[in-house]
């Protein structure tokens, strides 16, 4: 059984939170967003439009990916930041970050994307459903949790992730389930994606 430190935090449109209330990556976003060096060139704060979202939604869907990510950091800062086009048929094999531990968080900007947890051993124990017309706007992982995402409709979220990236370290994936390249990964994004049907159509009722 996992303890507390192991769930998923959700915020919904309804919640309000203090900025001392935050964890330490999002106070480190918000200093990485003030701070000079995170501007362009001209000192100007950086805007992303919604016309550069569906651009990034529109690459992915000429990946064979199915994704595409606009990324906002250089790989040595230590809070990252990216936003990551998400279209149904994409796999993203179930990971954790640990050793070091990073919490991660995803904020929706358009689409329906569910979050999963697993346990340990491979069982799906919690789903999360961002919604850009639901109530949850944002899921928080803490470090260690193994979690996957699966696109219900061409998406985009944000992700925020503490820094900074080593692709050695960076994730862990899990050893119960296929790699991306793997024969088994659409039978088992087929898996996750029912596990997601079944719990929302329960949580409707």
């Amino acid at each position: 059984m996992l303890d507390a430190s192991h769930y998923m935090r959700s915020i919904g449109e309804q919640q309000t939170v203090r900025i001392k209330d935050y964890p330490p990556i999002i106070e480190g976003l918000i200093s990485v967003i003030i701070n000079k060096d995170n501007t362009d060139e001209r000192g100007h704060m950086r805007a992303i439009r919604q016309v550069e979202i569906e651009q990034l939604i529109w690459q992915a869907s000429k990946s064979t990916r199915k994704r595409a990510i606009l990324r906002l950091h250089e790989h040595e800062e230590v809070v990252q930041r990216m936003v990551n086009a998400v279209l149904p048929g994409t796999y993203v094999p179930p990971h954790k970050h640990e050793n070091p531990d990073k919490v991660e968080l995803f904020s929706i900007l358009k689409g329906q994307v569910a979050v999963l947890r697993f346990n340990d051993i491979g069982e799906i124990d919690s789903v999360l459903l961002l919604d850009e017309h639901g109530p949850i706007k944002i899921v928080e992982i803490p470090p260690r949790t193994y979690h996957s995402i699966v696109a219900l409709e061409p998406s985009a979220v944000l992700e925020i992730i503490q820094g900074p990236y080593d692709v050695a370290t960076h994730k862990k994936i899990a050893d119960w389930a296929p790699p991306e390249d793997s024969l088994k990964a659409r039978d088992y994004l087929i898996y996750m994606t029912s596990i997601v049907e079944n719990w929302t159509a329960k949580s409707l009722k």
